[in-house]
């Protein structure tokens, strides 16, 4: 089964942000207090706690951290999210009316994040008279299998959106990985919706107690899993259908650096206005790392990645994880979208070179940019990959 940080509950950014959030990025409501470490500990103390079902304890720290820390969007994101999966809709409406009056400048995320708790309670309501999950009902269609519980008023919205992911997916990296001589047959999408059977199935089949995940891929049983509650976190299930397209139409072993580099690329563009204010945040971040005297050539790649694969620390874990995530990406997307034949060409051999062997890690991958690209070369691709960062940083702004 795939477990990586992206597919954590929709609250991961906001942890992201507990470890990785830089002075000097976003607006004042994004940044820590000086006693980073404290507050980090906490809030993630806090989001444990509720996690486990321990309210009072989770509701003591939130409250705490508010009354000394009450212009601190992240406390109340964080509080928010913990009483949405708890569902406690009402109540997270009310934290959400607190912020407003706390943080006028995000009023607007607030808001929309008002409209989307609504869909929530409203679908929560219509839950109550929807299957237990096992009497959930299984369709089938000529491309993949459904078992789901959700209120049968919500099926064709989310059997669309699975069809059209997968139909613009399969075209992306037809364009980018080419023709493939295989054909999507049989996949399943399991999706529950109610946060008490999707704990309770994951338990069962996984032995897994990370908590609610919008989506997963589980690429032994060749298939989805994604938790519905009125809507879904559409960026993240078209992330993880990246790695099952990739696997069931092209090659089985994909690099780490191929794998979530593309899919993020494609996600990114799959789900493009969803991933604007995350595509920001990535940026912003590759900006202060190479203000930090890091991302700033190839060399970079190689050792972040020899640390994703060789994890020391579950705290190391998560920050490599980020790195790893992004430069995955940035350079994924250079390699794609630049109109440096050089540069293409190299990609191309790469991809081809990937999908012969049996096995790819850093290592081979390592060999490949050493054996085929000089050092002049290896110079213009450093430079390519800085600009383009630059670039990209500079046009979402």
């Amino acid at each position: 089964m795939r477990k990586h940080f992206k597919v954590f509950p929709r609250i991961s950014a906001v942890l992201l942000l507990l470890t990785f959030c830089s002075p000097g990025f976003g607006a004042e409501s994004q940044q820590l207090p000086p006693n980073k470490t404290s507050f980090n500990d906490r809030l993630s103390t806090a989001y444990a706690y509720s996690s486990r079902g321990q309210s009072k304890k989770a509701e003591k720290i939130f409250q705490d951290l508010m009354r000394s820390n009450p212009r601190e969007a992240i406390i109340y994101d964080t509080y928010v999210q913990a009483l949405q999966n708890d569902e406690q809709f009402d109540r997270a409406l009310q934290i959400l009316k607190q912020a407003e009056q706390q943080i006028p400048a995000r009023r607007e995320n607030f808001q929309a994040k008002r409209v989307q708790i609504e869909k929530q309670k409203k679908f929560s309501r219509e839950m109550t008279a929807a299957p237990s999950w096992d009497k959930a009902r299984i369709f089938a269609s000529s491309e993949f299998v459904m078992q789901t519980n959700i209120p049968q008023t919500y099926l064709p919205v989310v059997t669309q959106k699975i069809r059209g992911i997968l139909k613009k997916e399969q075209e992306m990296l037809k364009g980018i990985l080419g023709p493939s001589d295989s054909m999507i047959s049989g996949m399943k999408f399991i999706v529950i919706g109610r946060p008490h059977d999707y704990l309770i199935f994951m338990k069962e089949k996984y032995h897994d107690d990370t908590g609610l995940v919008a989506g997963l891929y589980d690429e032994q049983a060749r298939q989805m899993i994604i938790y519905f509650d009125g809507s879904a976190d559409w960026k993240v299930i078209a992330h993880e259908m990246v790695h099952a397209l990739i696997r069931e139409l092209y090659y089985p072993k994909p690099s780490h650096f191929v794998d979530e580099g593309l899919a993020e690329y494609v996600s990114h563009k799959i789900e493009k206005e969803s991933m604007k204010s995350e595509l920001l945040d990535k940026l912003e971040y590759s900006m202060w790392l190479y203000h930090q005297g890091k991302f700033q050539d190839v060399s970079d790649l190689f050792t972040v990645w020899k640390k994703y694969e060789r994890p020391s620390s579950f705290v190391g874990q998560e920050k490599t994880s980020r790195q790893f995530y992004l430069i995955a990406w940035s350079f994924n997307e250079l390699f794609i979208e630049t109109k440096d034949e050089m540069i293409r060409k190299f990609y191309r051999g790469y991809l081809a070179y990937e999908q012969s062997r049996s096995y790819n890690d850093w290592r081979s991958a390592s060999d490949y940019f050493k054996a085929h690209l000089s050092p002049d070369q290896m110079n213009k691709l450093n430079k390519a990959w800085t600009n383009f960062l630059f670039e990209r940083t500079y046009e979402s702004i």
